[in-house]
């Protein structure tokens, strides 16, 4: 498939040298949508990151394009015996064998730089606001780099093809900047996010190791009270008030007994360790869950979301002085 692209190209770039003014901008739209059907078919991007990494290769081979034209230049024009402008014969095997030495050259220096600003980073999903930022950048950055050719009359046009193809550079390795300067900028973003993430994760995962070490100092309690009421019902022999005793302790326990399962197990780790804790507030807790739904969302999510959630409700609940209105619903459902 890369070798057909590739002879496809070459076969449009010929067709189309000597196009019309008028007409090479859909040829350059034709080029740019082929070199996207490419990348979204053979790379598993989604669509803004394949036009998100189209518009970086169509950048880079705009600067490839106008730099080895200039370097191709400067250099035969002096080789030339006679110091005579230079015209490069696209045909010729000198012409074809500089350029495809210098693209090598710079293709490879711009993916040895990218590499090397995006070394230990992890990649994640291209957003629609990364890929317009970087698809205005290069629009304005082409727009500005051939404005000589359609608007040759106007401050930052050129005259001379020389001229021309210097602002055309400038403008290319300008734009290729930027569009660096924007990628080390969402590197930074996500690696702060990243941050922020993991120390919300780490403060979760604090919370909970107070919370189940409460829990456990409430079971201690209770079990040594319970020590107690078995040793006092071994020395009752009133049937009557042994059969009262056993009830409440069966009340007692009741209250401590493990929740049924949601099904999803973070979900009922973290309602298993708040419920304790809101029992002995004197709060009523009731949940009707279905952990199944949340099995998309990420472990620290869902700690994060649902353990707030309940801690919120119960910071709230805590402050209300009648106990019948002291009461936390947990829903999860689909709608």
């Amino acid at each position: 498939s890369s070798v057909g692209l590739l002879v496809f190209r070459c076969i449009v770039m010929v067709l189309t040298a000597h196009v019309p003014i008028v007409l090479w901008i859909p040829c350059m739209a034709v080029a740019v949508f082929a070199m996207y059907t490419f990348i979204f078919c053979i790379c598993d991007f989604s669509l803004w990151k394949a036009v998100y990494q189209c518009a970086i290769a169509f950048l880079l081979a705009e600067f490839a394009a106008s730099f080895t034209w200039q370097l191709e230049c400067y250099v035969m024009a002096r080789i030339t015996s006679n110091g005579a402008a230079y015209e490069a014969d696209p045909y010729s095997f000198l012409y074809l064998f500089i350029m495809l030495i210098l693209n090598l050259l710079i293709f490879l220096v711009t993916w040895h730089l990218r590499q090397y600003f995006r070394s230990g980073f992890v990649e994640y999903e291209t957003t629609w606001q990364e890929m317009l930022s970087v698809v205005l950048v290069v629009l304005l950055t082409f727009i500005f780099s051939n404005i000589s050719f359609f608007m040759p009359n106007t401050p930052f046009s050129g005259q001379l093809m020389p001229d021309i193809m210097v602002i055309r550079t400038i403008v290319d390795f300008a734009g290729i900047s930027i569009v660096y300067a924007v990628e080390m900028q969402i590197t930074n973003l996500r690696v702060e996010s990243e941050i922020i993430r993991m120390e919300s994760i780490l403060k979760t995962q604090y919370d909970q190791y107070r919370t189940y070490q409460d829990s456990i100092d409430m079971i201690n309690i209770k079990y040594h009270d319970l020590k107690h009421q078995i040793q006092g019902m071994k020395a009752e022999m009133d049937p009557e008030k042994r059969k009262e005793w056993i009830e409440r302790l069966e009340n007692e326990v009741a209250d401590y007994r493990p929740e049924k399962e949601t099904g999803n197990a973070v979900l009922d780790t973290i309602i298993s360790g708040k419920t304790p804790i809101i029992r002995s507030m004197d709060i009523k807790f009731t949940c009707v869950v279905d952990g199944r739904l949340l099995e998309f969302m990420h472990v620290a999510d869902i700690c994060t979301r649902v353990g707030n959630a309940l801690d919120n409700a119960l910071e709230h609940v805590v402050t209300l002085r009648d106990p019948e209105k002291r009461i936390i619903h947990l829903t999860v459902s689909e709608q």
